[in-house]
């Protein structure tokens, strides 16, 4: 499976006092069989997420890649943010840094090439996450250092909360000040 099939055909929709919506949605061939989902999340408010498991009329389907299981990361020290902006950001280059962390495996299997998500969110919007794949093993009981990148928009300022989830759980947040462009202005 993948994320980065169709999502720029992404739409935000409002909902009914429900919580229930409508929309159509333009669908894409996909580029080889795979589960296909259409997957909704909350941008303001609490936060909240769904997938609903489609198939394109006419395209094979697979499986899901089968999860090795036993397996499981915990954070093990605080985060940071690692890097500099460069005098490019003051003419509203996009604000980029390293988010660290020490992760241990507190299963009884090995988890290789573990897939984390980064989550940048700003003021009171729900995060935008983006999946950012670490390579490297960590055994049962071992612990590894992760660098992993973190870019803003172009233009971006202000204060942000950067957020690290693996799975469906959120193992860390770090918040981020990031000073307004000047240059833009002068």
């Amino acid at each position: 499976g993948t994320n980065s099939c169709a999502n720029a055909d992404g739409r935000a929709v409002t909902t009914d006092k429900k919580g229930a919506f409508s929309k159509k949605l333009p669908v894409t061939e996909p580029p080889k069989p795979c589960p296909c989902v259409v997957h909704v999340a909350t941008v303001t408010g609490e936060q909240a997420l769904a997938d609903a498991v489609f198939t394109v009329a006419g395209h094979p389907t697979a499986d899901l890649p089968e999860q090795t299981g036993g397996g499981k990361l915990a954070v093990l020290a605080t985060t940071r943010l690692e890097g500099d902006s460069s005098v490019l950001t003051w003419f509203g280059a996009p604000p980029a840094r390293r988010l660290v962390f020490t992760v241990g495996n507190l299963g009884s299997a090995p988890v290789k090439d573990p897939v984390f998500e980064i989550g940048t969110a700003h003021g009171v919007y729900a995060p935008q996450w983006e999946e950012r794949q670490w390579r490297g093993t960590v055994a049962p009981g071992a612990k590894a250092q992760i660098k992993l990148p973190v870019e803003l928009s172009a233009g971006a300022h202000g204060d942000y909360q950067i957020s690290l989830r693996y799975g469906e759980k959120v193992l860390a947040e770090q918040p981020w000040g990031v000073g307004r462009p000047w240059g833009v202005t002068l």
